[in-house]
């Protein structure tokens, strides 16, 4: 499946026309993440814009010296 046809399926694309798709296919990446690899942290600035196409992602926050999981972001499209 292409990166187009992805985020065709993605319910946040739903009023953006083929071509906005397209565009912003091309002018951007997808970015495998492993178990356990860090995408953003809290409080720092966004300097990318994400939306999951397949898996899931574990939203975690540090309180104290524990990470407790906040929410589990696990359908395309999500957040």
């Amino acid at each position: 499946m292409s990166l187009v046809s992805e985020l065709r399926a993605i319910s946040i694309l739903d009023g953006f026309t083929d071509e906005q798709v397209a565009e912003l296919a091309a002018a951007g990446q997808e970015v495998p993440y492993e178990p356990g690899d860090r995408m953003f942290d809290e409080g720092r600035p966004a300097e990318h814009w994400w939306v999951l196409l397949d898996g899931s992602i574990d939203v975690v926050r540090r309180v104290g010296n524990e990470e407790v999981r906040m929410v589990t972001i696990e359908n395309a499209g999500q957040w």
